[in-house]
């Protein structure tokens, strides 16, 4: 609530710290931003190069910053891709601003997935066992693709803490109400990132003990094997909060209580793969969910798992041909479903994954291979 008299040396009401004359009491007069401010701001932020490997600081690193994929291109989303394009949804809030929804966009695969948060040398060497080699249903490979995924998402949300003070400019030239509206977003955005942040971090650094130890013991994994390419192929890191019965998984969001699951879909030399695995097997989450979606038939699998990844995951692209051949119920279906997940700390309906006898795919299960 904004004083009706509020000095000019006074602290802002919005809560940066700064004095009123020098924060807000001239905001309304000043020009909103156009948005190809906003859209060269955004990638000037989430195009930072460091490397993550928990030996860059030991000067171990060579090479240059990589573009390091989460997804393969060569044998994985050139399989799916027409004229070198994907389906996937661009970075930042651009594309929401103009449609109010989620709408998908055609990706090039060498930009699809990538992030530079690798040295040449740390990305080749950490990640050889499986881009050299068909993937193999064990622990070493499911960390792999979980660790690039957990380091994905680590380097996504410093990012996103970089930018955060252009955010809360974003209400320049809008009257008081809507200047409060956008502060009291930014300031949720704020708090989730910092929560996020000391989370994956923490996380990160039992994934970094696993790497430097060469010890994969605390990996558990679920493996579905696929008899040809998905259409759609993702790598992320998910909070899982309902299982496939609509059964709540977690209470509270702090960082000492989130399970981090990791889901890779991917293409293999017999197929494709879809890979869950997570890092502690006291997370009762990530065990509870999985054992929902085991108890599921052959038949019913794939389709559980489309409405699992557009309901909980970012990083996913999918076939021009499988895209646009869906009605445009369906893809009402899953743009609404991506849009039930954005933010931080995301919430979802109970319901989201139960049944809602929708058939995308033509995916057929040939094996299930898990260490559980």
């Amino acid at each position: 609530m904004v004083p009706k008299k509020l000095g000019r040396n006074e602290p802002c009401w919005c809560g940066s710290g700064k004095k009123y004359k020098h924060c807000h009491e001239n905001r309304h007069r000043e020009k909103p931003y156009e948005s190809h401010e906003i859209e060269s701001t955004q990638k000037k932020f989430s195009h930072a190069k460091y490397c993550l490997h928990p030996k860059a600081q030991f000067k171990e690193c060579s090479g240059g910053i990589s573009n390091a994929h989460t997804i393969q291109r060569n044998g994985g989303l050139n399989l799916i891709a027409r004229n070198g394009h994907v389906y996937g949804i661009l970075p930042g809030y651009l594309r929401f601003i103009k449609y109010s929804r989620i709408v998908p966009d055609l990706i090039g695969v060498r930009k699809a997935s990538s992030f530079t948060g690798f040295c040449n040398f740390h990305d080749t060497k950490t990640f050889e066992p499986i881009e050299r080699n068909p993937f193999q249903s064990n622990e070493h490979h499911a960390f792999l693709l979980a660790y690039r995924a957990m380091c994905k998402e680590l380097y996504n949300i410093k990012c996103l803490k970089e930018i955060l003070p252009f955010y809360s400019t974003l209400d320049r030239g809008y009257d008081l109400k809507l200047q409060m509206l956008i502060q009291r977003e930014h300031s949720s955005l704020a708090n989730g990132v910092e929560l996020k942040l000391k989370s994956l971090e923490k996380n990160k650094f039992d994934y970094d003990q696993a790497l430097c130890n060469d010890n994969f013991s605390q990996v558990k994994f679920y493996v579905l094997r696929l008899a040809s390419p998905p259409d759609l192929m993702c790598s992320d890191v998910i909070t899982p909060d309902f299982d496939f019965n609509g059964n709540k998984l977690r209470n509270v969001l702090s960082p000492e209580s989130i399970d981090y699951l990791t889901l890779s879909i991917i293409a293999t030399d017999q197929g494709g793969a879809i890979i869950f695995s997570w890092l502690n097997e006291k997370s009762d989450s990530c065990t509870r969910l999985i054992n929902s979606l085991a108890s599921l038939s052959d038949n019913d699998l794939p389709h559980a798992v489309v409405r699992f990844v557009y309901s909980y995951v970012a990083n996913v692209y999918s076939s021009p041909d499988w895209w646009e051949n869906l009605s445009v119920e369906d893809k009402d279906n899953l743009e609404d479903r991506m849009l039930s997940g954005l933010g931080i700390s995301k919430i979802h309906r109970k319901d989201c994954l139960l049944d809602d006898l929708r058939r995308l795919v033509s995916w057929k299960i040939i094996s299930r291979e898990a260490n559980l």
